[in-house]
């Protein structure tokens, strides 16, 4: 536990490591009552690249560092293209669970994952992500008085979670996607009683192979019995994905996003068992609609 004071504010962090999992956590309570201050963590690291990727939805992001006054001598790969101009502008970037840097050959790299921060930017050999903010809420060219004086709704108590995740190979080599999700979405664990049943020891509502096709979303139909499955490829790979349920529908077929049954192939899934395949092309999202009784 490390307990720091700036200004007004005070700041107790707590950082954790634990057998057999191979990442530090880090847990900021920040009561915080700045103005026209900005609150960010920095991770300095022993390499750096000209890019570093992002989190976004349905897939990953790659970005130039913004330090650059020319083209590097290499190209990123996510989407392939050049460094341009506009990329100077891009001093900070948004991303939702992860940010990740890797070695220019790609054997060793660092991720960077939260719970609820999105904004980050990388200066050469470090990864910095943005935690709290104490803005001036009016026109730059106003006058002080001019702005918001009403109390602001950023000061009080934040409490933020992330680690860093060291790994061996690329951020898809090592699956830094679904570390992300774990840490936003862990393993709850319920002490219970033994009890007399039909499930076994072990079981899933749904299992997705292979490990780069995701599972986002599982609801019901909006204007039906049936249930909708939102599923995406992550890594770029043309992938033939399947999806083992716990029970067994009676079909399985694509929809489009707004489950309207217009915009999409409309392509019924091969169904085996519990297991419901199709294919997913690199970076493709998927939404299934599945029939589990004959409606009327």
């Amino acid at each position: 536990k490390i307990v720091r004071k700036y200004g007004g504010s005070t700041f107790e962090q707590y950082i954790s490591l634990y057998s057999k999992i191979p990442m530090v956590e880090f847990t900021l309570k920040a009561d915080w009552h700045e103005k026209y201050k900005t609150l960010k963590v920095a991770f300095p690291l022993r390499f750096k690249n000209h890019w570093a990727t992002y989190d976004i939805p349905f897939g990953a992001i790659q970005r130039y560092q913004y330090i650059y006054d020319k083209a590097p001598d290499r190209q990123m790969d996510m989407p392939k293209r050049p460094w341009e101009l506009a990329d100077k502008a891009k001093f900070e970037v948004p991303a939702l669970y992860w940010i990740d840097m890797d070695t220019e050959n790609g054997d060793y790299g660092v991720a960077l994952l939260n719970d609820c921060k999105y904004g980050f930017d990388v200066i050469e050999n470090t990864i910095r992500m943005t935690l709290l903010r104490g803005p001036r809420r009016g026109y730059p060219s106003t006058p002080e008085q001019w702005a918001d004086q009403s109390e602001n709704p950023r000061v009080g108590v934040h409490v933020i979670r992330y680690a860093l995740y060291p790994h061996e190979g690329d951020w898809v080599k090592s699956m830094v996607f679904r570390k992300g999700y774990e840490f936003n979405f862990p393993l709850i664990a319920w002490r219970t009683s033994e009890k007399a049943g039909p499930l076994p020891k072990t079981l899933s509502l749904i299992e997705t192979k292979p490990d780069n096709v995701v599972l986002s979303a599982l609801k019901k139909a909006e204007d039906s019995g049936e249930l909708v499955l939102r599923v995406y490829e992550a890594c770029g790979f043309n992938s033939d994905a399947s999806l083992k349920m716990a029970f067994k529908p009676l079909k399985a077929f694509e929809t489009d996003l707004v489950e309207w049954d217009m915009y999409a192939s409309k392509r019924e899934f091969k169904i085996s068992e519990n297991t419901v395949s199709f294919h997913l092309n690199g970076n493709e999202i998927v939404t299934v609609k599945l029939l589990l009784q004959q409606l009327p």
